[in-house]
């Protein structure tokens, strides 16, 4: 079920040809940043009460996406005190993760065989 493009790899090099000479109109690639403040809006409101004064304020507002919670309202943080007592070794227990045991010999073991780590410094 292949087509004449997929036979023979025309796709795969029109793909390429557009990739290289082709612009796109809606600018270099760096025009989309979502972490940073991007939109600024700024206009007129006109405002009409019972007396049908006419009022005009203008106001400018700079927006975007906040770079703490990445848009999504809330933050999440993992607390590493809850998996890892930093005043033990790790030969003495230290790291406190629920259903893991760390003091065991093979633990132990693995970590001091790597060579990277002192498994008796805390």
């Amino acid at each position: 079920r292949s087509t004449v493009g997929t036979a023979t790899d025309a796709n795969a090099m029109l793909r390429i040809l557009f990739s290289r000479l082709g612009k796109p109109h809606i600018g270099p690639p760096g025009a989309f940043a979502f972490n940073v403040p991007s939109v600024t809006a700024s206009g007129a409101i006109t405002v009409e009460r019972g007396n049908k004064k006419t009022e005009k304020a203008t106001f400018s507002r700079t927006g975007g996406m906040c770079p703490r919670c990445e848009g999504r309202g809330s933050v999440s943080d993992i607390d590493l005190t809850q998996l890892y007592d930093d005043s033990k070794s790790i030969a003495e227990g230290a790291f406190t993760i629920p259903g893991w045991k760390s003091d065991s010999w093979w633990t132990v073991r693995i970590y001091a065989e790597s060579g990277f780590l002192d498994p008796n410094k805390p």
